[in-house]
């Protein structure tokens, strides 16, 4: 069975979903050797000024003394992901015993599916690790069951687009905070994807004590068990990866608050701000399907007609957005899982992901063996599994930018 399954889809899950993968893809995974239980990265954070300037003829010039840049030692903890699928024995040994074809028929419906749920969170981890995946703007219902509407600023439908039965926590502040519902877990029953509105189950104690303003995360996803996410990096204010933003402007991200309605002059504006602090590459801006709607719209209206031209048939609109800034091409990328609200600007070339390994089938056995599917004690049926180990980095947050208070009325 290991070997048909090998044959048929690989060793790395991440192979299986090129549509959900779309920041991860961009940004590259380095294997790294861990030192104790931590990824090292060496970062730049001050250049030498040990510069002496003089007259033209001077004499008797006395040089400045050295003044070292200064290194960091950047430390990055890989979070950990496990997504479990599983199949009856009946149907594995049935399948496998007709060959090839058949088992990969008897199995594929099971992989896409597990491919599919692990690569959405790993890339929703991506984007919003440590900041949760919604604010509650408003509850409603009473004793085991709630309405909640999220706010439209942290709001991404395709999040909750087949959430049903989902299970969920609840955190009083993103970053860091008590778990609000400490006696159960919270259970995703249905979702109006037009009214933002998430109805749930789960202890009555726990769903009373939850209120507006509280941040949601899918269960076990806390502020300290997932890696930080690229929002995360660039909101951060303290110290993260070991290195304090409040005393090194490089590890500090810029922030602009009340954008409103998007248009591609707060883009560029924020593209001038990494400028001004040493990019000399290429931005994306990863954008929500809304906000990307609004720039393609803007782009349609700025268009020229030419010879080109057919009173038959009309062809407006794009599939990307590129412009070329002071910095070199800005290109808008719309995203899925990207929250209506915000937007973050970002030089892919300062961006890695760092940990023991990409997204992946393979789980270690004790004997050290791949083992790709697994027999269950208690169960008749085998279970498969992938895995993910890492984190995302930046070497330079301050050449990164998040687009806050995005509007559309």
């Amino acid at each position: 069975m290991v070997g048909n399954f090998k044959e048929i889809y690989g060793d790395r899950i991440i192979d299986l979903a090129p549509n959900t993968l779309k920041l991860s893809r961009r940004i590259a995974f380095s294997e790294a050797k861990a030192t104790g239980n931590k990824y090292h990265q060496p970062v730049d954070l001050s250049m030498e000024h040990g510069v002496t300037y003089a007259a033209a003829n001077a004499s008797d010039i006395t040089l400045l003394a050295p003044v070292s840049g200064q290194m960091e030692d950047a430390q990055v903890e890989g979070a950990q992901l496990f997504a479990r699928s599983r199949v009856d024995y009946e149907s594995m040994f049935r399948a496998n015993a007709a060959g090839k074809k058949a088992f990969a028929e008897a199995t594929q419906l099971v992989v896409k599916r597990l491919t599919k749920a692990a690569s959405k969170r790993l890339e929703i981890e991506t984007i919003h690790g440590r900041r949760g995946i919604g604010t509650i703007s408003s509850v409603s219902g009473s004793s085991t069951t709630r309405a909640w509407v999220l706010t439209e600023a942290r709001w991404a439908a395709a999040i909750w687009a087949g959430s049903k039965n989902m299970t969920l926590d609840v955190f009083v502040a993103a970053y860091t905070g008590t778990k609000v519902n400490s006696n159960a877990k919270v259970i995703v029953t249905s979702v109006n994807l037009d009214t933002r509105t998430v109805n749930v189950s789960g202890n009555a104690t726990d769903l009373t004590n939850i209120t507006a303003g509280m941040h949601i995360f899918p269960e076990t996803a806390s502020p300290t068990n997932s890696f930080a996410g690229v929002d995360a990096i660039i909101r951060n204010t303290g110290t993260l990866f070991n290195v304090d933003a409040s005393t090194n402007e490089l590890w500090k991200g810029h922030v602009v608050s009340n954008v409103g309605r998007p248009d591609m002059t707060a883009f560029l504006d924020a593209n001038r701000r990494a400028v001004e602090l040493g990019l000399e590459s290429d931005m994306l801006a990863v954008v929500s399907p809304k906000c990307f709607e609004v720039l393609n719209s803007d782009v349609a209206a700025l268009r020229k007609y030419d010879s080109s031209y057919s009173v038959k048939e009309g062809v407006n609109g794009v599939e990307s957005i590129k412009y070329h800034g002071q910095s070199g091409t800005l290109e808008i990328m719309p995203h899925f899982f990207q929250m209506d609200g915000q937007a973050h600007l970002i030089s892919v070339e300062e961006w890695k992901r760092i940990g023991a390994t990409d997204l992946t089938f393979i789980t270690r056995g004790a004997d050290g063996n791949d083992q790709l599917i697994l027999a269950l004690p208690n169960s008749p049926s085998w279970e498969m599994r992938c895995y993910f180990n890492g984190a995302v980095f930046c070497e330079a947050p301050g050449r990164a930018v998040v687009l806050d208070g995005i509007t559309y009325s």
